[in-house]
């Protein structure tokens, strides 16, 4: 989803997402919650940024 990838993008710093905020997303536009997230692995070079 669009809006979620563009949050996640300019916010560096955010690591998770709160399970009522993904509920009232899922409500507010009619979707699963498999619908707003890809799975995308942690490449080498995001491990050592940690």
């Amino acid at each position: 989803m669009i809006i979620l990838k563009a949050v996640f993008e300019n916010n560096e710093e955010s690591s998770r997402i709160d399970f009522n905020t993904i509920d009232q997303l899922c409500e507010f536009l009619d979707v699963q919650v498999g619908d707003l997230f890809v799975y995308k692995p942690n490449t080498k070079d995001d491990d050592e940024e940690c």
